[in-house]
């Protein structure tokens, strides 16, 4: 009877654990989910889910905004640097109960229709704006426990960010038992957004889901989640970049400017993390770090002696400006 009763116990968080997305909050105002006991309700601006099950496997047609979600007739209001609160809890109501694993949101423009009310998630082309890892490697603390705690977490939208309608992809990567393959439980979500503004912002490239993880992936299966300090490598390749054009010219010196940084940015997360997601900021400065050292290598000082070599400096840094003169695109990298 004792064993029983204390297997019982154990099982009883899994049963309850899982959730959804309940309430996103765009610059004051606040948009509820339906919960998935709730009868279906297209009266909203979050995507039904049908249970408060995880999405298992990465390629999972459900991995898109969740399980069996139904479209919704409403769109949330939003601008270009837009500040959205978001608040996920587990079936009571009660405080989310997982509490690790990365938290991460795409966006993805809502193409052919009117609005998104119609629009078919699986056909969406996916931007990441933001991912939220570690708040401390050495204890193991995500930024996740935030709804643990009872606690949102809170993104910005991209500042350039071309008016249009939206898909907002909120999604928690919960890890406690993906020690082995098969073992993630993915939680998405998608909220409807119309955003407005004069901005003409569109992101450097974009991803297919499902498609973007596999469930073999470094930040899918993590055997050592448990060891501190946690070292963690965010799944779904980088930040994007935001894109603005002037005109149609230049999109080749674009790409050169925009694709080589953006790499920097899937990297370790760590203990450094002040706020969620500066492990991209702590990204781009540890790659610019690396550079600047490699480049000051003894042949490099050395060579720096010669007067060719400071006339050849001295046109390359001219040149160098007048190009950048004529450029009409610039990229920005969103994170915070």
């Amino acid at each position: 009877m004792l064993f029983a009763l204390v297997s019982l116990a154990l099982l009883a968080p899994s049963v309850i654990a899982h959730g959804w997305l309940s309430t996103i909050s765009i610059d004051g105002t606040t948009y509820t989910g339906p919960s998935p006991d709730d009868a279906p309700t297209k009266d909203t601006v979050i995507r039904q889910v049908s249970d408060v099950s995880p999405v298992k496997g990465a390629t999972n047609p459900d991995m898109v905004c969740g399980l069996s979600a139904s479209l919704a007739n409403k769109q949330a209001t939003a601008m270009p640097g837009s500040k959205i609160d978001f608040m996920w809890i587990s079936r009571g109501p009660q405080n989310w109960i997982h509490k690790v694993g990365p938290v991460m949101t795409y966006l993805a423009e809502c193409t052919g229709t009117p609005d998104c009310s119609t629009f078919n998630a699986s056909d969406a082309q996916w931007f990441k704006i933001d991912q939220m890892g570690l708040k401390d490697a050495a204890s193991g603390t995500w930024w996740h426990q935030n709804f643990f705690d009872g606690e949102p977490l809170s993104v910005t939208l991209p500042s350039d960010l071309k008016a249009g309608n939206y898909l907002f992809r909120n999604e928690i990567i919960a890890l406690h038992t993906a020690t082995s393959e098969g073992g993630v439980e993915f939680y998405p979500a998608c909220a409807q957004l119309s955003v407005g503004g004069t901005q003409n912002g569109t992101p450097n490239a974009t991803v297919s889901i499902p498609g973007v993880y596999s469930d073999t992936d470094a930040g899918i299966v993590t055997p050592d989640i448990f060891n501190t300090p946690v070292q963690y490598i965010f799944p779904g390749g980088p930040v994007s970049s935001m894109a603005v054009e002037a005109d149609s010219a230049d999109l080749a010196d674009l790409k050169a400017v925009t694709t080589q940084p953006a790499v920097a940015f899937n990297i370790l997360s760590s203990g450094s993390d002040s706020t969620p997601s500066s492990n991209s900021s702590s990204a781009a400065s540890s790659a610019t770090s690396a550079t600047a050292s490699s480049e000051a290598s003894p042949s490099t000082v050395a060579g720096s002696a010669s007067a060719a070599s400071t006339t050849a400096a001295s046109k390359s840094c001219k040149a160098k400006t007048t190009s950048q003169k004529k450029r009409r695109v610039h990229a920005r990298h969103w994170f915070h």
